[in-house]
This record gives structure tokens, sequence and C-alpha cells, in this order.
């Protein structure tokens, strides 16, 4: 190559080689014959260790929820309202889906700040309910969450009536009220009856989860009816979740799995938001020989259990 002065440019490369003049030979290691294989713990000895790890794991686990739930703790403390209503709603072990967005926040704070009912006189009522929802809802196989049902219904009050003609706890209409086994008549309305009334819902409610087989939809099924329902997934394009079928449900529908949810965070975190129960109401149990009674009759606190002629 040459360049403006006619000077011939003569590039220069520099060779590097390199002699491997040593070859290392690696031999495999022959495997240990079976015969020779030894454990370094007895059976007992494997079983102690075995437990003992079970215990430790279990007292870390313990500590670790506790400390996620401690009023006391600062970094829970310092946490933002919506980062801490989410978590501790993932936190909890349910096979009812519980999302978080922000309608379930403000009903959260709807419950917390008592603006339709007082928490406390609902977590004093709750201790002589939930013990009877439960026991029915385990005899069905169905998740103990739906014991919250109730709270957003009635507030857990036998006499609870809605203009529609709803009564009782699990608030029936009278039709699938007779559909599920309950008498309704001029005399007797077992829809007052926490016992039977409860077990006439375990009952609509496994039929309406043998449909659906989603729990957020069942439970909007129990406000709305599975007709609502039905129709409000074939308008999402038949997507069964129910926020994809949210905007065709009917109104009251739409703020019901919301509510339900914020019932549940507000029984279980009540106490880290200073809410603690009543007084024990005054509950008379009694078996009352008669042929029939009127429901409504009866006081408040006052709830009439086997009835015998």
């Amino acid at each position: 190559k040459r360049n403006e002065s006619n000077q011939i440019v003569v590039p220069i490369y520099d060779t590097v080689r390199v002699v491997v003049s040593d070859t290392i030979k690696v031999e495999p290691k022959p495997a240990p014959r079976i015969d020779t294989l030894r454990l370094a713990h007895s059976p007992a000895e494997i079983d102690s260790l075995v437990e003992a790890w079970a215990i430790l794991h279990q007292e870390q686990g313990e500590k670790r929820f506790f400390n996620t739930y401690s009023g006391d703790d600062e970094m829970t403390a310092s946490l933002p309202i919506d980062t801490l209503y989410k978590q501790r709603l993932l936190d909890m072990v349910s096979p009812v889906h519980l999302p978080y967005n922000y309608i379930v926040r403000n009903f959260i704070n709807q419950y917390l700040n008592g603006r339709w009912s007082s928490l406390s006189s609902v977590l004093a009522l709750s201790k002589y309910y939930f013990p009877i929802i439960e026991e029915e809802l385990h005899t069905a196989g169905l998740p103990m969450e739906l014991r919250y049902l109730p709270i957003i219904e009635s507030n857990l009050s036998i006499r609870a009536t809605s203009r529609m003609g709803a009564v009782g706890l699990w608030q029936f209409m009278p039709a699938t009220g007779k559909k599920y086994g309950l008498e309704i008549n001029s005399l007797v309305d077992e829809r007052r009856d926490p016992i039977k009334s409860t077990h006439a819902a375990a009952k609509f409610m496994n039929a309406l989860y043998d449909v659906f087989k989603d729990w957020n939809l069942v439970i909007a099924a129990y406000n709305c009816g599975p007709g609502n329902v039905n129709k409000a997934i074939y308008r999402a394009g038949g997507k069964r979740d129910f926020w994809s079928i949210y905007p065709f449900l009917p109104k009251e529908t739409r703020a019901y799995l919301p509510l339900y949810i914020a019932a549940v965070y507000s029984m279980n975190f009540a106490a880290y938001h200073g809410i603690s129960a009543k007084e024990d109401p005054l509950f008379v149990v009694d078996s009352v020989p008669a042929d029939s009674v009127l429901f409504q009759d009866f006081p408040e606190f006052l709830f009439v259990r086997n009835l015998q002629k």
C-alpha cells in the first residue's frame, strides 16, 4: 500500500504460539459398593432429628406470623395502609379468593369507622353464632370463611328483615327458604332459626358451587341468584371470574363481594384497629315443649333450640 509520499507501508503481525506439553489424565473414582454404604445416624437418631426440625420450623413459623400482625411491630406500623390491607389479605390462607383493590379498601374503612353498624356489636354476636355456623359449614364440607356472609346479610341478627321480604341471619326469601327445607307460614318462620337456616344456607351454597366451581361466583350468586350470574357470564363473553363479569352484574351485587372481603378483614383484624367486642349479650338457650312457635314473638336475645312436642 502506498501513501501520499509514495512510501510503502508494510503491516506487521505478531504470532503467539501456545504449546501444551503436559497432559493431565483424570481417572474416574469408582462408585462405592452398595454393601459398604453406611448411614451416619441410626434410624432412631434420624427420627429424633426430624422431630426437632419440625418443632423448630413450627416455632419459627408462628414467630413470623405473629410478627406480621403484631400491632407493636414498627415495620408493620410504618407500612402504607393499602400495603398493610393487601398484605394481610394475601397472608390469609383461604379457598375463597380475597383480592384487594380500591373498592375493597373503601368498604374496609367504612366497616372500621362504623358507618353501617357497630363492629364491636357484631364481634360480640359472633361469639355465639359463629360456633353454630361453623358446625354446619364443617358438616357440609364448605369453607369456614363463608361464616362471614351473615354479617353482610343481617349483621348477625335473626330479626333482620329486608324491604324485599328476606328474613333472618341468611336473609332467605320465602321461595328459596322453602326450596331448601325451611318451614315458612303464618305461625312458624324457620328463617329466624339459626341452626335450620344455616343448614339450608349450606345446602344452597353447595348447590351454587356445583354450578359455578368458584367461591367468588357462589358469593355473588347467593346475593342476586344464579340466573343473574349466568347472564353476566354470557355478556362477558363466557369469562367466569367475578371481576370480569363485574360490569354486567346488578348494582347491589357489584358491591357484594368487596363488602364480603371487607367483612373478612374487619372481623380478623379489628383488634389491630382498636376495636374490641362489646360485653357478651345475654342469651337464654332452652328447650320449650310447644306445638308451634312464632319466632317473631321472641325477643332478640332469646333463641329456642330443639323444639319438642
